[in-house]
């Protein structure tokens, strides 16, 4: 988020950039879901609304809130310790992150970014939230996965190594593919991101990553915790941290079917543009 809005807002956000201050956003691959201007309202300079499920609030300095000004899409700079403020902890599963409830009760506000230019950086930071996320949930699928099999090496049953079984070697060798092609799909859409200046051409593969890659997350997850039996959900089990990171980006990043979707509806827009091309 942070390097397509100080690219758009130039000299607004150096302080965020230098690591002087914490910049934080919210929702779905970084912004509300569905509708990313309905959650927040400009007037007057003040802002109105509340954002749900925002990462790392806690220890931020400011927000980036999406919202309307006059009917005009927008981004927002608010200060954290401004008034009309309020931060709510949210407890979730996953102890890895500290999301929250923001409320925003007439707040000071500074506009970044307004109109075209506001929905642009909307559209290509949710494609680089949805490569980064990819990328973790290859990154949580290798990780589970590394856990099983070292575990497999430890644990004894019937006298012998749990690896040793032929049905552990098989569930391992299914759940170590899904990592492979998780990571492969997370890398080649990094790379198209990387070799365009404009992120819109990536939404496909960035989509086709993201919708592969909770899958196979969650696929190896859920290997690695057969693999370690009743244990691998305990809190001293190292897994189980892992398990519900993987749970919580998912459902965080939107479902595969969204996803999928997403695409399926790209394809036949393209389709229909050709069709109706070819009969003109």
């Amino acid at each position: 988020t942070l390097p397509v809005l100080a690219a758009a807002a130039p000299g607004r956000l150096d302080a965020f950039l230098d690591g002087e201050q914490l910049l934080a956003a919210t929702g779905e691959v970084g912004w509300p879901a569905g509708d990313p201007w309905s959650s927040a309202a400009v007037q007057d300079g003040r802002l109105t609304g509340e954002l749900f499920g925002v990462p790392g609030a806690a220890a931020a300095d400011a927000f980036v809130v999406p919202a309307t000004s006059g009917g005009t899409p927008c981004l927002m700079l608010v200060r954290a310790d401004g008034p009309g403020v309020r931060v709510e902890a949210l407890r979730t599963y996953d102890r890895l992150e500290a999301p929250a409830r923001v409320g925003f009760d007439g707040a000071a506000a500074e506009a970044l970014v307004r109109g075209e230019q506001a929905q642009q950086v909307i559209e290509a930071t949710a494609v680089l939230a949805r490569v980064a996320g990819a990328a973790e949930l290859g990154g949580l699928a290798d990780a589970t996965v590394a856990m099983a099999v070292g575990y497999a090496k430890q644990r004894k049953q019937f006298g012998r190594v749990i690896g040793s079984f032929q049905a552990v070697k098989h569930l391992l060798a299914e759940a170590s593919i899904d990592v492979y092609a998780a990571e492969s799909a997370a890398l080649a859409a990094a790379r198209r991101v990387a070799g365009h200046s404009d992120i819109a051409p990536a939404r496909h593969d960035a989509d086709l990553a993201l919708a592969f890659n909770i899958d196979a997350a969650r696929r190896a997850a859920e290997t690695a915790l057969q693999v370690h039996g009743g244990i691998g959900f305990t809190l001293e089990c190292q897994l189980s941290w892992y398990f519900n990171r993987v749970l919580s980006r998912s459902g965080a990043l939107g479902s595969p079917r969204s996803a999928r979707l997403a695409l399926g509806r790209r394809a036949l827009g393209r389709a229909a543009l050709a069709g109706s091309g070819a009969t003109s």
